[in-house]
């Protein structure tokens, strides 16, 4: 989907429906996250914005819900690295699950910001009674969090590849970008994401 907004910045997001939750295998899929689009030093805000310099922040998370959840990447970057932004995000999600898996340096990074972050979490009574409302909102086991950190901990590379096959699977099936129709939209068809359709703010076809 391709929504027109002339300016010097665009806005990409490309996501796909996962799995509802599963307290057996969030810690893992957590610790997946945060190394792929979790954090300032995740591989995909350190692609966009460290090292080409074409973003101020971008990452990728599973948005919480009940029953199946969107896993989304999401960046924002200079309008003229639109398509070019677009094709190193479809690069690190099809390389997590192929050639370039999580790596046993990066949990050990991860890791140690899960489980080291969960009492900073849990500073204040509002934070912790955050916490007790989502896990009734969205059906938290009452020992969820009594076991977070060993499965956080107890993450391996081959585990991490499994949570990553489950969340990205076989890839974005809908980008949404944001940007100057007349500059990037001959970029965006090259690429070959899928059927292009302009559509307004409301998600009307544009002609």
């Amino acid at each position: 989907l391709l929504i027109n907004r002339p300016g010097p910045q665009a806005t990409i997001m490309a996501g796909r429906l996962t799995a509802p939750f599963d307290a057996a295998t969030e810690p893992q899929l957590d610790t997946l996250n945060t190394a792929l689009g979790g954090t300032f030093t995740s591989r995909i805000n350190m692609n966009l914005r460290e090292d080409k310099h074409w973003s101020y922040g971008a990452g990728a998370g599973v948005r919480t819900a009940n029953g199946p959840r969107l896993f989304a990447a999401t960046a924002a970057v200079q309008a003229d690295k639109t398509a070019e932004s677009a094709a190193e995000v479809r690069r690190e999600l099809s390389e997590v699950v192929g050639s370039r898996p999580v790596t046993e340096a990066e949990l050990s990074a991860v890791k140690a910001n899960l489980i080291q972050g969960m009492a900073g979490d849990w500073e204040t009574n509002a934070s912790v009674m955050g916490d007790l409302t989502q896990m009734v909102v969205f059906g938290l086991p009452e020992n969820y969090y009594d076991g977070y950190a060993a499965g956080v901990n107890a993450t391996t590379p081959q585990s991490a590849s499994v949570a990553a096959r489950a969340i990205v699977g076989d890839g974005p099936t809908t980008w949404v970008v944001v940007g100057d129709r007349a500059a990037i939209e001959p970029k965006i068809r090259a690429l070959n994401l899928g059927e292009v359709q302009v559509v307004d703010t409301e998600g009307r076809p544009v002609n």
